[in-house]
């Protein structure tokens, strides 16, 4: 996949000198070499003397999968099924900022340094290898497998018993390339690497009785446990708590229920119950501007009825009804929309290290008379006491606890 989204303004080039290989040109339509109105001639923009940005993406992505399954059907009470799956996946995404802001400045550097310390990529479409252009780069890997199995048990014509288990192995790698704009040297690309390895199941008992009042009917009652992996976070400034990678999601979840039809067949009524108990449910947020996973725990229990009625041919009368209760356990997170929870006595930070975090307003005000007095050097550079107010980041900039100093909070 791929697009474009260009914008446009003046660029001038000041004290330019023509050599051998640059890209900075003398043209009827521009003006002199080394006046303002100098044209730049990018290949991936095009000639002008003026500001040209493209903003370009690409990826590509490939995908193996594999499952297989066999199924018993023996004429006995027992039966089962089994299989195993595989999984790889592989995506690499580039997003490109290219302009002739950016090439004509390593030009005119290479220009006059020995060597051509920068390398330039001359391509109509870029390959990620020149440093005249913004290249954020991310290479992800998956790989997974699993097994499963499922036992059924037909105790009678009216009872059936289920029982299944899954071995889960899922293992993540993310390279995140570093930008190379203006970089002489490819820079570091540091690789993170997850796994995950979990045993999941589930019961389930059937019961469909022979009842007067319903045409057929099934009584129901399953216990599940499910997983889902963790992953990784984006890049995002230190001190804001956010972690490197998050955590795997886990369910156990029970329901109880029925199903009937009744009255010849023109109605379906079903009613349902259950509970959901989550250990690391994952939600996502956006922090300093980058969407960040985190983990909490929750309960979630509620009930469903659900009727359809054709009384009569072409007439159909729909009803549903639920009873829902949602609680988050264990953990928080903060509203974006109202970091201070309408609570007076907190006051929105913004600020390079402490951009939207909640702190109390009476201690922010001894902080404000500091500043104002100029006295800011009165205590340790980097430190003051703090405290681990509710927001997004620790502490008041992020900055550590300095005993003794003027703050006292």
């Amino acid at each position: 996949t791929s697009g474009f989204t260009p914008t446009g303004g003046l660029l001038g080039l000041v004290n330019a000198s023509p050599v051998v290989g640059a890209k900075i040109v003398t043209d009827p339509n521009c003006g002199p070499i080394a006046g303002p109105a100098a044209c730049v001639d990018d290949v991936q923009v095009g000639r002008t003397n003026a500001l040209r940005t493209i903003d370009y993406s690409t990826g590509t992505n490939r995908q193996f999968s594999e499952e297989m399954r066999v199924q018993s059907s023996f004429s006995t009470p027992l039966n089962f099924s089994a299989g195993v799956n595989f999984v790889n996946f592989k995506t690499t995404t580039d997003y490109y900022v290219i302009s002739n802001g950016l090439t004509g400045p390593v030009e005119a550097i290479n220009a006059v340094t020995p060597g051509n310390p920068f390398p330039m990529d001359y391509g109509v479409v870029p390959n990620g290898s020149g440093a005249n252009y913004y290249d954020n780069r991310t290479d992800y890997r998956l790989g997974a497998y699993a097994a499963f199995g499922e036992v059924y048990y037909q105790a009678n014509e009216d009872l059936k018993f289920t029982a299944g288990v899954r071995y889960s192995v899922d293992r993540k790698w993310d390279i995140a390339h570093g930008v190379r704009l203006f970089s002489a040297a490819e820079p570091r690309s540091p690789v993170q690497t997850v796994a995950f390895k979990e045993t999941t199941g589930r019961l389930n008992v059937e019961w469909t009785p022979h009842l007067s009042f319903t045409d057929r009917t099934l009584v129901y009652a399953t216990y599940s446990r499910g997983y889902k992996p963790g992953g990784f976070n984006p890049g995002i400034t230190p001190g804001l708590s956010i972690p490197v990678s998050f955590n795997p999601e886990f369910v156990n979840a029970f329901e109880v229920g029925t199903k009937n039809v009744l009255l010849d067949g023109s109605m379906i009524l079903n009613a349902t119950a259950f509970n959901y108990d989550y250990t690391g449910y994952q939600i996502s947020a956006i922090v300093n501007r980058n969407s960040v996973n985190t983990n909490i725990d929750a309960k979630v229990y509620g009930a469903e009825l659900e009727g359809i009625w054709e009384p009569v041919q072409n007439l159909r009368i729909n009803g549903t009804l639920g009873y829902l209760n949602t609680e988050i356990s264990n953990g928080a997170t903060p509203d974006q929309l109202d970091l201070t929870g309408g609570d007076p006595t907190l006051t929105v930070v913004k600020g390079l290290n402490a951009s939207n975090c909640a702190a109390k307003t009476s201690d922010l005000a001894k902080i404000q008379t500091l500043i104002n007095a100029n006295i800011l050097g009165a205590f340790p550079s980097g430190l003051f006491s703090s405290k681990n107010y509710w927001m997004s980041c620790e502490g008041v900039a992020g900055l550590s606890a300095a005993p003794g100093n003027p703050f006292g909070l």
